[in-house]
């Protein structure tokens, strides 16, 4: 569990005590978390199979069919806890080195700055841990990863901001 106060206040003052992010390499060893935006729809595209199956077990429970309408409630119930399973927590995580996202329970994937290409906003529809269309393209050697923070622009900020400072503490410009 992170300290609400001490993660939000050392990035909000600088030491003139005035709003305003602090620019300095302290700033790039903290760690800051971004939570997936979500989109509207694939929000309701994600919970639907649980209402659908919820409003034919009603049907089958007024129509005198209990057995019928309890498969269908358990069978709803264990969607939306596979589906919850796989995109909860959707978060993007930057610490000194490394930018980790992670999806669910089993999507995780630790990506160290080093190997990070490049960084462009993107709508492509392929999969990845990104629960809007509102994406970020993070390209690697490999491969090229999916994101879709809430904060998306802060969140380029940032990431340009680490990749900067940890290439200038590589060459030995601190």
């Amino acid at each position: 569990s992170r300290c609400w106060f001490c993660s939000w206040g050392a990035s909000q003052f600088s030491l003139s005590g005035e709003i305003g992010m602090v620019e300095s390499v302290a700033d790039t060893q903290s760690t800051r978390v971004f939570e997936s935006a979500i989109d509207r729809w694939l929000f309701a595209v994600l919970i639907s199979p649980f209402f659908v199956t919820a409003g034919f077990g009603i049907y089958l429970l007024i129509d005198g069919q209990a057995d019928g309408a309890v498969i269908l409630f358990l069978v709803g119930a264990g969607t939306m806890l596979l589906t919850a399973a796989l995109a909860i927590p959707c978060r993007y995580t930057m610490t000194t080195d490394h930018l980790h996202v992670r999806c669910g329970i089993t999507y995780f994937r630790r990506i160290p700055y080093g190997k990070i290409r490049s960084i462009q906003p993107s709508r492509s529809l392929m999969n990845g841990p990104a629960l809007s269309l509102n994406r970020i393209a993070i390209a690697t050697p490999s491969s090229v990863v999916l994101v879709s923070p809430k904060e998306r622009e802060q969140f380029i900020e940032e990431l340009e901001k680490r990749l900067s400072a940890f290439s200038n503490e590589r060459s030995g410009e601190v």
